[in-house]
């Protein structure tokens, strides 16, 4: 029954390229034709959410039971015989024979460890995809609040033979592989993919260390470059180097989701890499401390990157664990980095960078804790009033041996470690900024918010140390993005990407918090947000023409709040406007009105439009789910261009008017001049504006209608818009 659900399942290489597939098993015509290997791995209705989850952690009870049985049943045999007791030799041998277990002691006992590894695995697998759904918690700084801006109440539910359905059963919020624990279709020989060739595996880990390595410097370069180096130098070293094995996998699979952006045609999967490493994470995991804790961090990595495990959900999850286990290993606390008294000069350099090592692991693992929690809205993990870990020295660049655009021997004979200290502890900082607008104002409880004054001095507060981070940009080896067309393709070396941090910044500090009356109603603001989100919008085209965008769900999240903001900025300027236009209302002059200067034009409009819509585009084609958002981004695009142009032709049919009463023609008005500025604008002051309504029909896909037991997000918050 299995077979033939996944006979009508494309492999995972054509899913990933998109590709016609002849789902013939066990491998398809393309991969045959191409030499990969065909992978088929269950989707959709084949998850074990079928199964009530009771029934299957009872049944995975019962075979860790069975098997632990099973090993102490083969070492009372071992004991037995080797005391010469034939009777209970006897005796057990025929117990086996009933239980059926194989008599090889050390055969078998290999092959029940392994298979508790794979356990392991999935249960990892199965806590970060179903412990909690993306649909239990978003928090105001997920943007979620913005995306409600109009009440969706009264839209129609999705028909169930609706022809999105299929894609939407398929890739449920973002996610390719419905969970973890399913079953892995592919023949022994594909579970044994062979070593990438030593050219492409130095690549790789180039590649690795010029972009990922800046951001999340958690592993020593030189200690993975001798382990490469090994790997293809001793026979048996892959097998008998779990460890070293596993980081290296996992190093590829990262490098490879970058590397498809230039030459995606040309090499593996990513999922090869990721599923060959995941064999060995049992092992892995036992070894605990430092190790277990990098092991996590990678695994986090590649899901913030991967196509196929794309859920913030599961990433919040094993992220709980790592920080977790960080602070046990107490990296939170500065004295676990003094130096030992009474080394050997040998053992203190040994001793000084394994330190190192801890304390970048740290950095990186607060890191993605922000990244996570400033996506999703949540608490974070690490509070950063519990932290006295001092940042990274930066020592003296003795050794710069090459500049921003280095070659693959250079990469590998000197990794560059005092520039990329330099950028990933101004990268670090950025990061505690977020986690401060965070834990200081989206994440507040209403009844515990501060006055608007106070959340005001807050504001302004963090808008000065983040223009205190912008100027140290300055002193970063960076260059520009058009200048970078060598062999450097990391955005973290670009000027443009540090500008798009700042104004995403500057955003957050403005984004609403529980309503839209969170943001005050000033020119200043309504200015400040149009320009942060145009520049923005630009940096991100910039990188994208460049391709040196991450294309990854952290971004596409990104780039749709930053549009999102760009069409709360206009949609305000041109609602004040016509306020404006209206006149007095009962004989009283409009208040002041937040109005955009200077006035935007609608070819600059829709030359931010399509460069948001292209970036989009480039971003969501990667999951069906996601692929909504540029559909409702060019809808809100038409919404917004149509509130323009509706104010540029009575602007200049009210200029036509007044012009000819001052020229004292005595004629009757043309047609266009009768026009009425209730017939500019049909909608009345006290009227909810629906013209946006329709435009929203894609939210809950892409947030999800779950925000019933959410207080932040119900109507008497004012997201309609009143006119």
């Amino acid at each position: 029954m299995q077979e033939d659900q996944l006979s009508r399942l494309a492999c995972d290489r054509c899913y990933r390229r998109k590709a016609r597939c002849d789902k013939v098993l066990p491998a398809c015509s393309t991969c045959i034709h191409a030499g990969t290997a065909c992978c088929y791995n269950a989707r959709g209705g084949l998850g074990r959410g079928d199964i009530p989850e009771a029934l299957g952690r009872r049944l995975r009870q019962l075979e860790n039971k069975n098997r632990l049985l099973s090993k102490q049943l083969r070492e009372a045999q071992n004991v037995a015989r080797a005391a010469g007791e034939s009777a209970s030799g006897e005796d057990l041998d025929a117990a086996a024979e009933m239980m059926e277990i194989p008599d090889e002691s050390h055969d078998g006992a290999d092959k029940s460890e392994s298979e508790n590894d794979n356990e392991v695995a999935k249960e990892v697998y199965s806590l970060s995809l179903h412990a909690g759904r993306p649909r239990q918690y978003l928090g105001s700084a997920s943007g979620a609040i913005l995306a409600n801006l109009f009440p969706l109440g009264g839209r129609p539910r999705r028909i169930a033979g609706d022809s999105n359905n299929n894609d939407d059963e398929d890739e449920d919020y973002f996610r390719r592989f419905a969970t973890a624990g399913v079953q892995r279709y592919s023949s022994p020989e594909m579970a044994k993919s062979v070593l990438p060739a030593e050219p492409l595996a130095r690549s790789l880990l180039a590649a690795y260390l010029s972009h990922d390595h800046l951001a999340f410097p958690y592993l020593h370069p030189k200690k993975l470059i001798n382990n490469l180096t090994s790997m293809y130098a001793e026979e048996k070293y892959y097998e008998s180097h779990p460890v070293e094995a596993f980081a290296l996998d996992m190093i590829f699979a990262i490098a490879t989701v970058q590397v498809h952006r230039f030459s995606w045609q040309s090499l593996p999967d990513a999922e090869t890499y990721h599923e060959r490493a995941i064999s060995k994470l049992g092992v892995v995991l036992e070894s605990g401390g430092l190790v277990a804790l990098q092991t996590i961090m990678l695994l986090c990595q590649y899901r913030l990157l991967s196509v196929s495990y794309s859920t913030s959900a599961s990433l919040w999850h094993l992220l709980g664990m790592a920080t977790r286990l960080g602070i046990e290993l107490g990296l939170h606390r500065e004295a676990v980095y003094r130096l030992p008294v009474g080394l050997s000069p040998a053992d203190e350099e040994h001793v000084k960078q394994e330190l190192g090592i801890k304390r970048r692991c740290f950095w990186s693992l607060f890191q993605m804790d922000r990244i996570v929690s400033n996506t999703l809205g949540r608490p974070v993990s690490i509070n950063l009033l519990e932290i006295d870990t001092e940042h990274p020295e930066v020592e003296e660049d003795r050794d710069a041996s090459w500049g921003p655009s280095p070659s693959l021997e250079d990469l590998l004979q000197y990794p560059h470690w005092p520039a990329n200290t330099r950028i990933f502890n101004h990268i670090t900082w950025h990061r505690i900024i977020t986690g401060k607008i965070l834990s200081n104002l989206h994440n507040v409880p209403k009844s515990r918010m501060p006055d608007p004054q106070t959340c005001l001095a807050i504001k302004q507060q963090l808008a000065e140390e983040l223009d205190q981070w912008r100027a140290g940009v300055a002193l970063l080896p960076l260059v520009d993005v058009s200048a970078t067309k060598g062999k450097d393709k990391s955005n973290y070396r670009t000027r443009e990407w540090y500008n798009l941090l700042y104004h995403n910044c500057i955003l957050m500090l403005h984004r609403p918090i529980h309503s839209l009356q969170d943001i005050p109603q000033t020119s200043e603001i309504l200015t400040q947000i149009y320009y942060s989100s145009q520049q923005s919008i630009s940096s991100y085209a910039e990188l994208h023409k460049a391709r040196k965008i991450n294309y990854a769900w952290v971004t596409l999240h990104a780039v749709f709040l930053v549009g999102l903001s760009y069409v709360y900025a206009l949609r305000t300027h041109f609602r004040n406007r016509r306020r404006q236009m209206e006149g007095p209302v009962d004989g009283l002059p409009p208040p002041p009105q937040a109005l955009l200067t200077p006035e935007p034009s609608i070819s600059q409009i829709v030359s931010d439009m399509r460069a948001c819509s292209t970036v989009l585009v480039a971003i969501s084609e990667r999951w069906n789910t996601g692929r909504g958002c540029h559909e409702i981004f060019a809808r809100l695009s038409d919404a917004v261009l149509t509130d323009a142009s509706e104010y540029f032709m009575g602007t200049k049919i009210q200029s036509m008017s007044s012009s000819n009463q001052e020229g004292g023609q005595d004629r009757h008005p043309l047609a266009g001049e009768q026009v009425s500025q209730q017939a500019l604008w049909p909608i009345g002051s006290n009227d909810f504006d629906h013209s946006y309504q329709d435009y929203f029909g894609g939210f809950p896909e892409l947030f999800g209608d779950h925000f019933d037991d959410n207080i932040l997000l119900q109507q008497p918050f004012g997201w309609n818009f009143e006119s």
